[in-house]
């Protein structure tokens, strides 16, 4: 797109009859074919967006802050960086998020802490007599508490920015900080699951289920102390992985019970080992046979899970490995998604810093867990 800018915009002016009106709406072209991909930030070039955006007379002395200040706020041109910031950081975001979405349910919450109450999931339909009415679900009186934080950084564009045409730093910039970004988020995601203490907020180990104000232990042999059965969910088991260890992985989660004593049934999706034992999983998940069986049976396991590894599940000096339907317990309570805004420089920033306009990228989330029934750890030392 660079050297067809000036073009497309003095056709929307011309049509218009009105220079802000036409950069308007070359401002929402811009927008959509940024969505669309039909255009890509390292195509556009930052110089040539104030030339023909904030200088198109070539009447502003560049070497005057105050001047160049003036002619970005009194254009299109910070909409319009600013949506070319905010598409770099969501693609290096989501990029560094990665896998880890597909572990936590994410939902809107409306602040911080905020106490989730739902219906059980033993509330099945029960049978209607005709004339006679629905019965009500119940309420679960216990209530989860999610806390959310707040994190963002700030990118400064900088007369020398615009001028010197330095477009490649100012993506940088965005890239690096969506990279961080999403980095944190997926991060809280592994930290939470294994219920160690989390970078992001400072909570301490095993904080992530929290149940009537108090954090409860995910993973334990019998949680009967607080909840209304065992449900072991901590197998302590003495094999490693490996086709005998996910045989009594999946036993054990069939015991798992619900507030009434009925047995519950959910299938487990994912499989997260260390990475040290990736491949071997994978090999385990993909094999026709069991290939670390003496009479090499048919692999009963063969695609029934997706293998997941994350460098913080080597972190641990003992050897855990988890298996369950991560998204049935865990929650990613969101304020705001990650997100671009814009603030107006000070003619005096402009001045004393030659910073034109600032752009802040931030986010509001928390991860939490609000149950523990549908995942399972295995301790196994070797």
């Amino acid at each position: 797109m660079k050297g067809q800018i000036r073009g497309i915009v003095e056709s929307f002016v011309q049509d218009s009859g009105d220079v802000k009106e036409g950069q308007r709406r070359f401002g929402q072209l811009f927008e959509q074919a940024l969505k669309e991909g039909k255009i890509k930030p390292e195509q556009i070039s930052v110089k040539e967006l104030y030339d023909v955006l904030c200088d198109p007379e070539r009447k502003v002395d560049s070497n005057d802050a105050e001047q160049v200040y003036e002619a970005v706020q009194s254009s299109a041109f910070p909409y319009i960086t600013g949506k070319l910031i905010g598409t770099q950081v969501l693609d290096a975001y989501n990029l560094n998020l990665g896998s880890a979405s597909e572990l936590v349910t994410e939902i809107k919450i409306p602040r911080t802490p905020y106490e989730l109450m739902g219906f059980t999931d033993v509330d099945v339909p029960d049978e209607v007599i005709e004339g006679m009415p629905y019965p009500e679900g119940q309420l679960d009186e216990r209530r989860v508490t999610l806390k959310a934080n707040k994190a963002g950084r700030i990118i400064s564009l900088t007369r020398e920015m615009i001028l010197f045409d330095q477009t490649g730093e100012i993506t940088n910039r965005a890239q690096t900080i969506g990279q961080a970004m999403g980095y944190l988020e997926a991060q809280t995601i592994w930290q939470r699951i294994q219920e160690i203490a989390v970078t992001f907020g400072g909570f301490a180990a095993d904080s992530a289920l929290v149940y009537d104000g108090t954090a409860r232990a995910m993973y334990e042999n019998d949680h009967s102390a607080w909840d209304d059965g065992a449900n072991a969910n901590d197998t302590l088991m003495t094999t490693t992985l490996g086709s005998t260890g996910l045989k009594e992985a999946f036993s054990q989660m069939m015991n798992i019970k619900n507030t009434k004593g009925e047995y519950i049934a959910f299938t487990p999706t994912h499989l997260l080992v260390p990475t040290q034992k990736y491949f071997e999983a994978l090999e385990l998940l993909k094999s026709d046979r069991q290939y670390d069986s003496a009479e090499n049976a048919v692999n009963v396991f063969k695609g029934m899970l997706k293998v997941l590894t994350h460098p913080l599940l080597s972190a641990n000096s003992a050897y855990y490995w988890y298996i369950g339907d991560f998204k049935r317990d865990f929650v990613l309570g969101r304020i705001w998604p990650v997100e671009t805004s814009q603030q107006t420089s000070t003619s005096e920033a402009a001045f004393t810093n030659d910073i034109i306009q600032r752009y802040k990228v931030s986010s509001f989330f928390g991860v939490n867990a609000r149950d523990y029934r549908h995942v399972l750890r295995s301790e196994a030392t070797s």
